[in-house]
């Protein structure tokens, strides 16, 4: 007798188990079915935000973004669009989109018009700090940018690095660059001269011609440049001779003081 009841306990508590399975099913697919419906039903793009940007209009953007109205944000690839943004406007960098919920799709991003600029021929190329060519536009672009001098440039493809016919010449100008930054020159430099690595030059805003000579002591040479341009007076234009480290040389304008 006892052993028919054991057996008799064992089946009950089989079937509720098997109950309790069932129903547990039964409710994931409930709450599956009811999350789907959420996420293809409420949460769905109604809105489309895009940052503002001073050269493109937030129209030219949208239309790149392929995402229409009604569109689940569960269907929307964040990735696609940021990659599709960052091809389209060459100046668009770092694209971030994120959903605002429940209905909002933001897409912000970083204006990046590149600091120098180098002409080749009869075309104009902006190109980032990192030698990265970022666009080609025209020649008469107004974007303030560092004029880049050089004839040793062998490849000059947007989305690429610069290439030079002698590397020494880019690490001469990635030096320069570095330099200028450090010594807190940067943004009062109008050209940057790499033409000659063993003759190398910047210019100061419209004032002065900087000699700076080889690549060696660069860090040293914009010290002394900023000294001598701060006992010179404000209207003072001309020329610095740096090129070695341990004198400059000046030669003002005449009537220059």
């Amino acid at each position: 007798m006892s052993e028919e009841l054991t057996a008799y306990a064992r089946k009950r508590k089989r079937k509720k188990s098997l109950r309790i399975l069932l129903i547990s099913v039964l409710v994931l697919a409930l709450l599956g079915t009811a999350a789907y419906f959420s996420l293809t039903r409420f949460f769905v793009c109604n809105t489309f935000s895009v940052q503002e940007t001073s050269l493109y209009p937030a129209e030219d953007i949208l239309s790149v973004c392929q995402v229409e109205e009604g569109t689940p944000l569960i269907a929307v690839s964040k990735k696609e669009i940021s990659s599709a943004v960052e091809e389209a406007f060459p100046y668009l960098v770092d694209v971030q989109v994120e959903f605002d919920l429940p209905n909002s799709i933001v897409v912000t991003f970083t204006e990046d018009f590149g600091e120098l600029a180098l002409q080749m021929g009869k075309e104009l190329f902006s190109v980032d700090c990192e030698l990265t060519v970022l666009a080609k536009e025209s020649i008469d672009s107004t974007i303030p940018r560092i004029k880049l001098v050089s004839e040793n440039v062998s490849r000059c493809v947007v989305g690429e690095k610069l290439v030079f016919f002698d590397e020494s010449v880019k690490n001469s100008l990635l030096s320069i660059i570095e330099n200028l930054k450090k010594a807190e020159l940067f943004d009062k430099i109008r050209s940057i001269n790499v033409g000659d690595k063993f003759d190398l030059r910047v210019e100061y805003l419209d004032r002065f011609e900087i000699l700076l000579g080889e690549e060696s002591d660069l860090k040293l040479k914009f010290s002394m440049v900023k000294e001598v341009i701060r006992d010179l007076e404000a209207d003072a234009t001309g020329r610095i001779d740096i090129s070695d480290a341990n004198t400059a040389y000046v030669k003002l304008d005449q009537g220059a003081t």
